[in-house]
């Protein structure tokens, strides 16, 4: 995206399905002194004209394409990946979807997409589980706490090796679950 009022341009990740529509989404994680992400939340209005480049890269199920995936994610991570989800579950029509998704967050609150990553783990042949690291303020976590580790992917996806593995979010989460993978007979064949 660039911002000629500011003179910068940022890259943010494509959220929605690549098609079906004619409205793409981006999540934008505001960031404390962020030129950028703060301009798109506190400035930009409905209606008003941006501009995109790209899309480029190939982190994409478009480009490794499999009967079963594994989707792993960590904070903002999740935004690709959810892309993809959707994409998957909209070309096959909400049916015969092979998919398991792993999200960390440090707390509840931090859970991008929390709504919808509920509503997924409703559907057929979605596997959801969401890792917190802690509980927030106002909510004490219920669920997994931590974050991915061995012990989480061998009870939550013991196939690891089987799927087509995507893998995004902070470099040390991922640097953290390529070992994990590898040791589980798996690889990450896409980062981002």
């Amino acid at each position: 995206m660039r911002i000629p009022e500011l003179g910068l341009e940022r890259c943010y990740s494509i959220s929605s399905a690549p098609f079906g529509t004619n409205i793409f989404t981006i999540t934008v994680k505001r960031v404390p002194g962020g030129a950028v992400s703060n301009h798109l939340h506190d400035t930009v209005q409905v209606g008003d004209q941006l501009h995109a480049d790209g899309p480029y890269g190939l982190f994409s199920t478009s480009f490794h394409q499999a009967e079963r995936h594994l989707f792993l994610s960590a904070g903002s991570g999740i935004t690709p990946i959810m892309s993809m989800v959707r994409s998957l579950l909209a070309r096959q029509g909400g049916s015969g979807a092979d998919i398991a998704f792993v999200h960390s967050a440090s707390t509840p609150l931090d859970i991008i997409f929390r709504a919808e990553l509920e509503q997924l783990a409703e559907v057929a042949g979605v596997s959801v589980t969401i890792l917190c690291s802690r509980d927030s303020e106002v909510e004490t976590w219920a669920g997994r706490r931590g974050r991915i580790d061995e012990n989480t992917l061998a009870e939550v996806v013991p196939d690891a090796a089987d799927r087509e593995t995507f893998v995004c979010g902070p470099g040390p989460c991922m640097e953290a679950v390529r070992p994990l993978l590898a040791e589980a007979g798996g690889a990450v064949c896409a980062d981002a």
